[in-house]
């Protein structure tokens, strides 16, 4: 998920979420449920006999991204859907570690 000013962007069906749908309790719902649906989905395509998918939620935070992330995170923390978080800063500081190590 990419948190933006206005939007959270869920891949990798790019499914967009307006930050101002967040402001309600109604609208966290759905988008608790959307993203549910996304993982009950994932979980489908598991054979017989294979491990359960373990859904991880993986923000992608920009600098204009925080209000999306904190109205979100809770959400799916409620949800018990396991997370982590990364800033755009930290995610460039990954790729460029990984150049210079080539």
């Amino acid at each position: 998920m990419e948190c933006k000013f206005e939007e959270i962007l869920v891949h990798p069906n790019r499914l967009v979420i307006p930050t101002n749908l967040l402001a309600s309790e109604e609208g966290v719902k759905r988008f608790v449920q959307e993203i549910e649906k996304m993982i009950t989905r994932k979980q489908s395509t598991v054979r017989a006999g294979e491990p359960p998918y373990r859904p991880e939620v993986r923000f992608l935070v920009w600098p204009d991204g925080l209000r999306p992330y904190h109205l979100s995170y809770p959400a799916l923390q409620s949800a018990g859907i396991k997370q982590k978080r990364q800033t755009i800063k930290e995610l460039i500081k990954k790729i460029i570690k990984k150049i210079v190590k080539h």
